[in-house]
């Protein structure tokens, strides 16, 4: 799956559906993000979200990855990966 950054920020939310815990937030779920392999520091208080932020001009792209994984339930995890394009558009008829 592919985005296009159209504004310089956008947040992306992980929900972790049929985890068994009563919200996306919950203490004992735990969130790794990374963009292209390393880890992003997430400034947010909900650890389940993350603000991607365009700071410059440059045209590209990332592979942004979340991992989600559950403290007591070893085998509540989950994985998901999708590209982010920033800058100028040069795919078209990205959602």
């Amino acid at each position: 799956t592919s985005y296009q950054l159209r504004n310089k920020e956008m947040t992306v939310a992980a929900i972790p559906y049929f985890f068994s815990v009563p919200t996306p937030t919950d203490g004992i779920l735990s969130y790794v993000w990374k963009m292209n392999g390393e880890p992003i520091a997430n400034q947010s208080n909900d650890p389940s979200s993350i603000t991607l932020r365009q700071s410059g001009e440059e045209v590209g792209q990332g592979l942004i990855a979340v991992e989600v994984a559950h403290a007591n339930q070893i085998l509540q995890t989950a994985r998901n990966t999708f590209s982010i394009y920033f800058g100028r558009s040069t795919t078209p008829l990205l959602p």
